[in-house]
């Protein structure tokens, strides 16, 4: 999961930084080769059957003995071939995207660097009650960072299903007088919410005839498709439990947090974590 998590971030990174810079210098007035049929790289023996000439623009031609890139002119002296000039905005934001926006992130990733919790020496930690873990699994691990046991999950059949609500959805299933109407429309609503997100994508990239949001509506495509079958599948499981949604069930991890904070154990955030002999754990079990 992991390696699979670090690859989708590295070719996300890789495909938005590489298609942003190119909408916006395009749209200030970039034009390919600068105009021109060939030159810069573009041979124009291939491009324009002219084997003398280094580049081929629409009121500049220069030509010399081998029309090499680099090679000497015959005609001219050694002028700019236009097919390297770009404006002055398109140049401002090259220079931007190449050292100003990476400069910009490096700054702004010092802070959360500079304020992480897990130093090296929790970083042992943490690695030593992983250790401990995988030795016995019985051992209950302690948190470095609150120093709260952890509360492992029962993979109870409860557990599964209250693992496909988020908590500001687990919340209004709690005190709402029909949880499985509330889940119902809020599952529904996103459902509908993100499939209409993607027919507008496909409607944009469509009318925009632009590579490079094509290229940019794939990538957030990709991530729409995936919401819609996350949705759908939580729809399914609300409508297969029906009737049989407990709101106590839901009810289960205030619970937890609030019997943590009493005892001050700094556990706060595990829906799993209420305890056994409660009357919401019992109705969940």
């Amino acid at each position: 999961m992991y390696t699979v998590l670090e690859a989708n971030l590295l070719q996300l990174v890789d495909i938005v930084g590489g298609v942003l810079p190119l909408l916006v210098i395009e749209a200030v007035g970039y034009a390919s080769n600068g105009g021109c049929s060939c030159g810069c790289g573009v041979s124009c023996t291939q491009e324009e059957g002219m084997p003398y000439a280094r580049w081929h623009c629409p009121s500049d031609v220069g030509f010399s003995c081998s029309g090499d890139l680099g090679s000497d002119l015959l005609f001219g002296g050694n002028r700019q071939a236009p097919c390297s000039i770009q404006n002055v905005e398109v140049q401002w934001f090259l220079k931007l995207f190449f050292a100003g926006v990476p400069g910009i992130c490096s700054l702004l990733a010092m802070f959360p660097c500079y304020w992480s919790p897990i130093t090296s020496m929790v970083h042992r930690r943490i690695l030593t009650q992983i250790d401990k873990r995988e030795r016995d699994e019985t051992f209950s691990c302690t948190d470095p960072l609150t120093g709260s046991k952890i509360a492992l999950p029962q993979n109870t059949e409860e557990e599964w299903f209250r693992d496909h609500f988020s908590m500001w959805e687990q919340r209004k299933a709690a005190i709402a007088s029909n949880v499985g109407n509330t889940l119902r429309c809020l599952v529904s609503g996103q459902l509908a919410l993100t499939v209409l997100l993607m027919v507008a994508l496909i409607m944009v990239m469509a009318l925009a005839q632009n590579e490079e949001i094509v290229a940019l509506g794939c990538l957030l495509i990709a991530g729409v498709f995936v919401l819609v079958g996350w949705h759908a599948l939580r729809f399914r499981a609300v409508h297969v439990r029906g009737k049989d949604i407990n709101a106590q069930c839901f009810l289960h991890a205030k619970e937890a947090r609030i019997a943590a904070a009493a005892e001050g154990d700094g556990h706060t955030g595990d829906v799993e974590g209420a305890p056994k002999g409660s009357a919401t754990g019992k109705a969940c079990e």
